[in-house]
């Protein structure tokens, strides 16, 4: 209510047209009417809803897999991340040439989900507690019983934490797909809306977009309550799921990633050439990976390389201050949440509605607002990177150990202390994941803020690049930002790994 009235508030003082009122929003919403919002809405509730299932479905699949077969766990996890990496906008292009609608839309959503749930479900698996999993083996239980009776009721917290993102980013990933080539829902008439110059019913439709995200995180909270009916052992550590133990000398290990490494990209250009076949792309719009090679190291790539070159440096760094903004934001949010019950309570569906907002619609607003420069692409980083990491950053400070905090308490450090001295350092692990999912999250960011807002990048050559039938251009682009995306996870992980071996003397 708070938010409302100041937002009413700032719209009627500023007298801008591109912040609409809520009384203005509502009105348009009234008269636009059911007839209108029902049917886009049951579209995007579809592809989200089947998508969010998928990935979810698949992602849980991997990590039990993980656990079984341990031997699987580097390539599986190499390979999630690359497809995790694939840029949403970036992609749709080229999904809408191999699919009809609306798998594409489908295909989307669910890998907006993916990755995190992945994540979250492998942590949640690996943080079951040994004396119960020796317990199960000393009884005679078998690896499936384990699983069932120990390790998958000690994935459930962890597994909730990684889904309270996923229906945002179901939804996101639904959108951003209708934007980019569907036929009807939400991201169909946000286009219809802003050609129109219609700015009331184009908040209109993000704010229905947000209730369809809000009502699936209401529902992932619902849901925990219901089955969650203990309170975990230990807290929930989202970043036990960040990498196998390091042991043997450090040649090994590096011959080990690097032979990971190779198999990884040898099953990706298997899985990308075998899909252009299985589905008769046309080769003129599916290029397979010799045709990218050729594009990027033939004979006429210099000009080339150093085209793309400059706009993946604009891109990274643009990728670079929006994450930057989010993890900022999104750790003053989890710091203020820890420490105010009515912070809490005002802000977050303050918080859910910015994350639940299409991107794509909400770009052209900041722009009105922001300009086109760097405090725009900033904000717009910041929006899709910062509600992941107040989530995973929030649920790390509340997981702090009460006998740690009481102790600090007992000796007299005042309840601050106890938050700087206990709280932080127990959540610091989790910046960590934090920085992993929103990475991703913010090259999307980039991508659409060069499309929509800088007009540079790879994000402006990406979607320019189907208008004038570069289709190699295209997929060249997509390559050099998954690689990229994969370089920067990489980045995270060996900061990860040099601070724990840092401050606690390694694992």
């Amino acid at each position: 209510m708070i938010l409302v009235v100041g937002w009413q508030a700032v719209g009627t003082a500023t007298n801008n047209r591109t912040i609409s009122t809520p009384w203005a929003i509502a009105q348009k919403m009234l008269k636009d009417g059911w007839q209108f919002y029902a049917p886009n809405l049951a579209q995007t509730a579809y592809e989200a809803t089947v998508g969010l299932a998928i990935g979810v479905a698949i992602a849980v699949g991997l990590a039990v897999l993980i656990l079984v077969v341990p031997l699987v766990e580097g390539p599986v996890l190499q390979l999630a991340l690359t497809f995790s990496s694939l840029p949403l906008v970036a992609l749709g292009p080229i999904l809408a040439i191999m699919f009809d609608w609306p798998t594409p839309q489908i295909i989307l959503a669910a890998l907006g989900v993916f990755f995190t749930t992945l994540v979250g479900a492998l942590a949640g698996l690996r943080a079951a507690d040994p004396i119960s999993l020796d317990l199960v083996d000393a009884a005679g239980g078998s690896r499936l019983q384990s699983l069932r009776k120990v390790r998958l009721p000690a994935a459930l917290p962890a597994l909730f934490t990684a889904l309270r993102i996923a229906p945002s980013g179901a939804v996101l990933g639904a959108i951003i797909g209708e934007y980019l080539g569907g036929k009807k829902g939400v991201g169909v008439a946000f286009i219809t809306a802003g050609q129109a110059l219609e700015i009331e019913r184009t908040w209109g439709l993000a704010l229905a977009a947000s209730a369809i995200a809000g009502v699936g995180f209401l529902g992932v909270v619902a849901l925990e309550k219901l089955i969650l009916t203990w309170e975990p052992d230990k807290p929930v550590d989202l970043n036990s799921v960040s990498r196998p133990r390091r042991e043997g000398p450090w040649p090994l290990r590096l011959l080990s990633a690097l032979g990971q490494g190779v198999i990884t990209l040898a099953i990706v250009l298997m899985v990308w050439d075998g899909m252009l076949r299985i589905f008769h792309v046309n080769s003129f719009f599916g290029k397979t990976p010799t045709d990218v090679a050729q594009y990027l190291f033939g004979t006429d790539s210099s000009a080339h390389l150093a085209e793309i070159g400059g706009e993946a440096a604009r891109t990274f760094t643009d990728a670079g201050i929006g994450v930057l903004a989010g993890l900022v934001f999104g750790l003053v949010g989890a710091a203020a949440f820890q420490r105010s019950a009515l912070v809490q309570v005002v802000f977050t569906p303050f918080a859910l509605v910015m994350r639940s907002v299409p991107l794509v619609a909400l770009t052209p607003l900041i722009v009105a607002i922001m300009g086109r420069g760097m405090v725009a692409v900033a904000v717009i980083g910041a929006v899709v990177t910062f509600f992941p990491t107040l989530v995973i950053m929030s649920q790390a400070l509340a997981s702090t150990p009460q006998t740690s905090l009481d102790l600090v308490v007992a000796f007299g450090g005042s309840p601050a202390a106890a938050f700087w001295k206990v709280r932080v350092p127990n959540g610091l692990p989790a910046l960590f994941t934090s920085l992993r999912v929103s990475a991703p999250l913010a090259i999307i960011g980039a991508l659409v803020a060069e499309w929509l807002a800088t007009g540079k990048g790879l994000g402006y050559t990406i979607l320019t690049s189907t208008s004038v039938a570069d289709f190699t251009g295209l997929w060249s682009r997509v390559v050099v930002i998954t690689l990229g995306a994969v370089v920067i996870y990489k980045i995270a992980d060996l900061a990860e790994h040099f601070t724990r071996t840092r401050f606690s003397g390694g694992y």
